[in-house]
């Protein structure tokens, strides 16, 4: 189907190009990479083909990636190509890849993850040891000490996101409704 051009439409497309600007987060254009995952990790650490993709969404005049899920421990990944946000190999990688994505002035944020339940074999680990989908017990649930590690690791991921110069923390993409427009069923416009 041909949509058709007009002017409407093109001053429409055209307010994608412009900045964004707030008080906690300021963009180059408003164009946001919503994360996918890739599962193109070696062993969880980052790959030049992971360095590649994001390279080219930021090239073309994208604001904001969001990156695919990152597991920020060892029992927190739900397939063996999901890149980790741990250890010095993964997040010297990430880096590299924040440096690149920086080159066209594009920011990036990871989505940290723990994939509880959801993590396959023995490892797996949740607050309740039930597996969500099947609601069949598969571990011991676990323990508050257990509970704590796995939040110290979202808080050392996420400070070595920001060390890196991710963008990310809660306060600086909540958008406020005031700035957020609708401008198709299923997009928006900050």
């Amino acid at each position: 189907m041909k949509i058709p051009t007009t002017a409407l439409a093109l001053r429409d497309i055209d307010v994608l190009f412009r900045p964004f600007e707030h008080r906690k987060i300021n963009l180059h254009t408003r164009l946001v990479v919503a994360p996918i995952p890739r599962l193109f990790s070696d062993d969880g650490v980052p790959t030049i083909e992971m360095k590649r993709y994001y390279s080219r969404r930021a090239g073309h005049d994208v604001g904001l990636i969001i990156s695919e899920p990152v597991s920020v421990n060892e029992t927190g990944g739900v397939d063996e190509g999901m890149a980790h946000f741990y250890g010095g190999r993964a997040l010297r990688e990430w880096k590299g890849i924040l440096r690149a994505v920086h080159i066209s002035g594009c920011k990036m944020a990871p989505l940290l993850t723990h994939a509880g339940m959801l993590h396959p074999g023995d490892s797996a680990a949740g607050p309740s040891g039930i597996e969500p989908v099947s609601l069949l017990k598969r571990a011991d649930a676990m323990s508050r000490e257990s509970i704590r590690t796995v939040i110290s690791d979202f808080a050392r991921a996420a400070a070595a996101a920001r060390l890196m110069g991710f963008v990310g923390r809660r306060e600086d993409i909540v958008i406020p409704w005031e700035a957020i427009t609708r401008i198709g069923d299923d997009i928006i416009l900050v």
